[in-house]
């Protein structure tokens, strides 16, 4: 059994996650609108379901990122440990036009920080 207690992991893979997530944003041009209706929604979601959420997005963000003609992969493989669901939705990422991937990635930055303000520091 790990000596760390649960929630630091946790906390940690989020550290991880929005890091990740504020590279991508920061490579972007500002988006000036802010979006309220869905970062309301984000603000509803559990701590797991943002946890997968956010994991969701900086595979995906990588993948875009990582991508080249010579080894084009049209979107994240299926995952065999996440529910079909998931593994669907995953899929549906890659079909996001940029403006969109990047509306998405500032709302999920915008959210961690409002749950983890020492993330901003």
């Amino acid at each position: 059994m790990s000596s760390k207690p649960r929630w630091m992991d946790y906390r940690l893979t989020m550290r991880i996650h929005y890091d990740e997530l504020r590279t991508f944003v920061d490579s972007m041009p500002l988006n000036e609108n802010p979006r309220q209706v869905a970062r309301q929604k984000l603000t509803r979601l559990a701590e797991g379901q943002i946890r997968e959420l956010t994991e969701d997005v900086v595979d995906e963000a990588t993948r875009r990122a990582t991508n080249t003609v010579e080894s084009e992969v049209f979107h994240l493989p299926p995952n065999e440990d996440f529910h079909p669901k998931r593994n669907q939705a995953r899929q549906k990422l890659a079909t996001l036009p940029f403006s969109r991937m990047r509306d998405l990635t500032s709302d999920l930055v915008y959210e961690l920080e409002r749950r983890y303000p020492e993330f901003k520091a």
